[in-house]
């Protein structure tokens, strides 16, 4: 697994089976769609992504921390 801060260094041309979402824990709704992704891998081949975002800045900003 990579772990990759910030979209800017993302960089791969392949196909992916992605997820996105804030993944604060996981639990059972993020496990499914995790294991989805990872289905989706197995059977067409592509690359498994799973796009984490971080609110907190964006709540600071909004003063809702």
């Amino acid at each position: 697994m990579d772990y990759i801060r910030g979209l800017e260094a993302y960089q791969d041309s392949r196909e992916a089976a992605i997820t996105l979402g804030k993944f604060d824990g996981v639990h059972r709704g993020h496990q499914k769609l995790i294991k989805k992704v990872c289905q989706l891998k197995a059977k067409k081949g592509v690359r498994s992504v799973v796009f984490a975002f971080d609110m907190n800045p964006l709540y600071e900003k909004l003063g809702k921390s």
